[in-house]
């Protein structure tokens, strides 16, 4: 056994320190050949930095071998510095063995950039120098992947999964997938999906996700239960997993999952909006307006919590406490015409009728083809006894609501 491999042996064994010290003993005998064997094998094992100063000094005997700009290139890139290995690569001739591995090399340099159309060209050039290489497919594809043209890398994987399914820890079958997914085919990438039994978090999340979309909520709940068992603070699934369970009528799951849920993550809106929805469900009112209001909290001008606020308030009866909450809303530059407009359907509620008016006024260039808008506007306009203007606005509701035949016959009789 050469030193070489003595010392390749000794990195395996994890005795970095006899490997480190034979190759300081040995290396200064070396053949240049060696010395290139002991640099791409401290390389391979962390140690960079010593392997770069011998590539280095390989280079300054010999500078235009492109076995040496290959392998520097890797460390350059390994220890951040994109640029010189760009300068080196680009200093490889076309007539050189290693042009083609050095195009393809640059190609994902500049991909990492997000120099996508140079990343191209470099592919490009390459596959003329070898057209049957899967290597530039692959190449290709994945650069399609990453820049998000799905349908030009499907196409390019299609042809690649023929030949196999797994290239450089690549897999075929989870880049259709993925792709598939991400222009909305969901039968299709779930047909993928189906094929791999992959339990990385990751793709058993985009697998559940998958399922979801095609409402086949038993298999998405399989997939996102099996993520929680193996990693319990991938937060986002909690969600996800509730609605299953929630559409699936599965409450009580619904309801463990998303308190689990916002015991990891306390300022998620979303996971307290579905929380609130499922103690409706289960009939835990006070549950759900603690629910909303902390979604509310976090997230005040999003219409849905605060409509759905709104809702469970008249319910209750709480006008009073509609107008309050609403009049902080908008006195924190916190805007919405509709939340204007249920501001003064609370006013009308509770007869303050001359408060109503300006906020109904206001909010009416906003509603003005609304039906329920002009209806409920017409009669508030009517009582406060605005005759000519609320018969104005009733007329205009009655072309959008032709059959409403009491409001026709009231008008009838004004």
């Amino acid at each position: 056994m050469d030193f070489v491999q003595l010392a390749l042996f000794h990195f395996e064994q994890n005795e970095s320190e006899q490997a480190i010290k034979l190759i300081n003993d040995l290396l200064p005998m070396a053949s240049s050949r060696e010395k290139f064997e002991v640099a791409y094998i401290l390389y391979e094992f962390g140690f960079t930095s010593r392997a770069k100063t011998i590539i280095h000094e390989l280079l300054d005997e010999n500078p235009e071998n492109s076995d040496y700009k290959i392998l520097l290139a890797d460390i350059f890139i390994a220890t951040e510095q994109d640029d010189e290995a760009i300068h080196l690569l680009h200093d490889i001739p076309a007539t050189d063995e290693n042009y083609l591995p050095s195009l393809i090399q640059l190609a994902d340099l500049y991909q990492a950039q997000g120099l996508y159309e140079v990343a191209e060209q470099k592919l490009f050039e390459a596959k003329q120098i070898n057209q049957e290489e899967q290597i530039i497919d692959l190449a290709l594809a994945e650069l399609y992947f990453t820049s998000g043209e799905f349908n030009r890398c499907i196409q390019l994987y299609e042809q690649i999964i023929k030949e196999a399914d797994n290239i450089g820890g690549i897999s075929i079958t989870a880049r259709l997938a993925e792709s598939y997914a991400a222009i909305g085919k969901y039968e299709k990438a779930f047909s993928y999906f189906e094929q791999i039994s992959d339990e990385d978090p990751d793709f058993l999340f985009k697998h559940g996700l998958m399922a979801f979309h095609l409402e086949r909520y038993s298999v998405a709940i399989q997939k996102w239960e099996r993520l929680i068992e193996i990693d319990p603070y991938y937060y986002s699934v909690y969600q996800f997993l509730g609605e299953a369970y929630y559409v699936e009528g599965m409450l009580n799951k619904a309801h463990e999952i998303t308190v689990e849920g916002l015991n990891f993550d306390e300022h998620n809106d979303e996971l307290y909006f579905l929380a609130a929805k499922i103690a409706l469900k289960r009939r835990a009112e006070e549950d759900a307006l603690q629910y909303i209001e902390r979604a509310i909290e976090l997230n005040p001008d999003h219409r849905e919590y605060v409509t759905l606020y709104i809702e469970r308030l008249r319910k209750s009866l709480h006008d009073e406490k509609v107008v309050s909450f609403l009049r902080d809303l908008l006195a924190n530059d916190i805007y919405d015409p509709l939340f204007e407009w249920e501001l003064a359907k609370s006013l009308y509620e509770l007869d303050r009728l001359e408060e109503a008016l300006p906020y109904y006024e206001k909010v009416y260039k906003h509603f003005e083809e609304d039906p329920v808008f002009l209806h409920e506007y017409g009669y508030f306009l009517m009582e406060l006894g605005n005759m000519d203007k609320a018969k104005n606005i009733l007329l205009k509701y009655i072309e959008k609501e032709p059959m409403d035949e009491d409001t026709i016959e009231f008008l009838n009789r004004m």
